[in-house]
């Protein structure tokens, strides 16, 4: 990976919006994946 590009992603606003959705998306994969019979 290009370092100034990650670095440049990682403080734009959809890179934050996106690591959001990505960590609340996580969650509710294991909850869900808790949930599920096995």
């Amino acid at each position: 990976m290009q370092h100034l590009g990650r670095d440049q992603y990682n403080h734009s606003l959809l890179g934050c919006l996106i690591q959001v959705f990505l960590a609340t998306g996580i969650q509710q994969l294991l909850l869900a994946a808790g949930r599920a019979p096995h």
